[in-house]
């Protein structure tokens, strides 16, 4: 047996005007302190009010109201009649205190309370008994059983609905209905989450979802909000709460409340109120029970949807991650992994709702969504497998090459020199003079500055054609030369004709799509994103079969493949970003794309959806139109040649 502590007066303050109009301020004995900071028992946000304003203090047999040198005072309006608090004044059932310019309306209510804690807990007022019970799920789900089939119904419905539910908004909706449906004295069905932050409820930050009985015949209206303290006490107790009032409960007051805490793991996520409005409605203990029960699979679906939003945070954290490592280690790319995915987001979202042509029937889910959007971020995550000098090189000769054939040619010019005057001095033969010597020194000075010139416009040069190529070697193989000027590989890298690799850097940068596949296979993406490996990987195939790493055709490439393949060429043409090269005319890059497509190695239907929907709307990669005041879809450029595209989309 609970020992019964009697509590001879309750004080309700209601706002009636003001900032705060309509709010209703529970008091139990003890002082309360009001005014604008957040530290008092209520916050009221009235700029005339000052920080700590007044006090009410509740005691056995009286309640009191003191200012506490407030800057501008309080009053107290008692039948007509206001005057000025200028010390304690006793409060009286009705008497209105006003301080700033906030009315709050006295209510002061006699009443028993059973506690089975101490009284800090203020309980909601006109009620007059909490009855408490353990929570005990399991054993309310035995007595359940024997005592209704149709209640045990709607737990196990309840459980099947809740599997889908992806939102705590949903929660509460599909709990809602089951509890209306279970118990049709029900009126209202309230949801209080615990801010995780905090330690306990803070009525200012809490999260509350409230849904009314729809269908309920001649109901009085549902006002106010849910009682915090009885939420409070449910929650600290870690007990389900029934609360019934007496028979002089106000209209629009609760006559029976039920709430149970919403508890998973051993953490307490929040609670479940449900009150009943009608002046004869009664809840007992077997509504604690089933909704013991129900809260148990809410406890759970809420805590599985938190625990999938976090998941699909990590997820779409890592792959942040991820394309920032990518687009670090070559600067000169960066921004490409993100212009891809809103190309090729954009261009599935125009498929998805196409209804004419070959993709009329083509529909994605918000997870297909979410899949090809990761893989068009981490298409070239397999660059980090690829070297630095590389992944960056911008011109035909690495830097330190560059400056160890400048030192090669002075000492060719140094050697050349002391070869002739030393051949003078010795040679026993006439026709050298010193001033011949002087003319061939000169002659092969200026030779080698040809060949430096000939070399750093090589080495810098989009395109080369045979005659670079064979004046190169021309002066590579001059016979003066004292010592060869250019290694084989020098060499091998001057005569690349487009783009700045050499074939063995070629495959090297070319195998960033093997190890996009092989480190992203590594994942464990779960069922919905198991497609994020493949599709990554994808993005240099072609419908021909010429493209790689595995020559795949159009067989075996999807629409999302399809996409990719569209929207990484597209990038890859009219970026502006790259030091090393010029961005190509929107008007060529379009006509680029149509043929290709009129080549079968890219998909003719979507290269069409993507220049007349997505092109107008997104425009070229890190760049404006320049000139160009609109995209004219329909341009008559010339297309670039399909070796130069191949350089292009090789050196990224």
């Amino acid at each position: 047996m609970h020992d019964v502590t009697p509590v001879q007066h309750l004080l309700v303050l209601e706002v009636e005007s003001g900032p705060n109009a309509a709010t209703r301020f529970e008091l139990m004995p003890g002082v309360s302190t009001i005014g604008r900071r957040p530290d008092n028992t209520m916050v009221i946000h009235d700029p005339w009010a000052s920080g700590r304003h007044g006090q009410v203090e509740i005691s056995t047999g009286a309640a009191t109201y003191t200012d506490l040198g407030s800057r501008h005072g309080s009053s107290i309006e008692r039948g007509g009649t206001v005057r000025p608090v200028h010390g304690p004044i006793d409060l009286k059932d009705g008497d209105v205190i006003i301080l700033g310019r906030t009315r709050m309306r006295a209510h002061v209510v006699d009443a028993w309370w059973r506690f089975e804690r101490s009284t800090d807990i203020s309980p909601p007022p006109l009620l007059t008994s909490i009855v408490s019970s353990d929570y005990q799920s399991v054993e309310s789900l035995e007595r359940l059983i024997t005592e209704s089939d149709d209640r045990l119904a709607v737990v196990f419905a309840l459980g099947e609905e809740l599997a889908s539910a992806s939102c705590r908004s949903r929660v509460v909706d599909l709990a809602a209905r089951a509890i209306f449906d279970a118990m049709d004295v029900v009126d209202r069905v309230t949801a209080v989450w615990m801010d995780p932050e905090l330690a306990g409820l803070d009525d200012e930050r809490v999260e509350r979802r409230t849904r009314s009985a729809a269908g309920t015949q001649d109901a009085p209206p549902v006002t106010g909000d849910p009682s915090l303290p009885l939420v409070l006490r449910a929650v600290t107790s870690r007990q389900s709460m029934l609360v019934v009032a007496d028979d002089d409960a106000r209209t629009g007051e609760p006559t029976a409340s039920v709430c149970v805490p919403l508890i998973v793991d051993d953490t307490t996520l929040g609670a479940l109120q449900v009150d009943a409005m009608q002046p004869t409605a009664r809840l007992d203990t077997s509504d604690v029970e089933l909704l013991a029960v129900l809260a148990h699979s809410i406890a759970g679906a809420v805590d599985r949807i938190g625990r999938a939003a976090n998941l699909r945070q990590l997820f779409e954290s890592f792959v942040e991650a991820s394309t920032l490592a990518i687009e670090q280690r070559d600067p000169a790319t960066a921004g490409h992994s993100h212009r891809v995915a809103r190309y090729a987001v954009e261009l599935l979202d125009v498929v998805d709702r196409t209804t004419s042509g070959p993709w009329a029937d083509a529909s994605f889910t918000s997870e297909e969504r979410r899949a090809f959007r990761y893989a068009a971020l981490l298409h070239d995550f397999g660059k980090i497998a690829v070297r630095e000098p590389v992944l960056t090189k911008p011109r035909r000769l690495y830097a330190h090459r560059a400056d160890v054939l400048a030192e090669r040619a002075e000492r060719s010019r140094a050697m050349y020199r002391a070869e002739r005057w030393e051949a003078l001095c010795t040679s026993t033969t006439s026709g050298d003079t010193p001033a011949s010597v002087r003319a061939d020194i000169a002659a092969w000075d200026a030779t080698i500055d040809v060949g430096l010139a000939l070399i750093a416009r090589m080495d810098r040069a989009g395109r080369l054609d045979a005659a670079d190529v064979a004046a190169l070697d021309a002066f590579v193989a001059d016979p003066r030369h004292p010592l060869p000027l250019l290694t084989p590989a020098d060499a091998e890298a001057l005569r690349v004709t487009r783009g700045t690799l050499t074939p063995s850097e070629w495959e090297e940068m070319r195998s960033h799509v093997e190890h996009t596949a092989s480190f992203l296979e590594r994942i464990e993406w779960g069922p919905a994103l198991r497609d994020v490996p493949r599709i990554a990987a994808s993005h240099h195939e072609r419908l021909d079969g010429s493209g790689y790493p595995h020559g795949l055709d159009e067989d075996a490439l999807d629409v999302r493949d399809r996409i990719l393949m569209i929207a990484d060429m597209y990038d890859a043409m009219t970026a502006s970003d790259r030091p090393y090269r010029d961005a190509v005319p929107v008007t060529r890059a379009i006509a680029t794309l149509r043929a290709d497509a009129s080549a079968g190695r890219l998909d003719d239907a979507l290269v069409e959806l993507f220049v007349q929907h997505v092109v107008p709307v997104i425009g070229p990669g890190a760049s404006s139109f320049a000139d160009e005041d609109d995209v004219p879809v329909t341009a008559g450029h010339q297309q670039i040649d399909s070796a130069d595209l191949t350089a292009l989309l090789d050196n990224g």
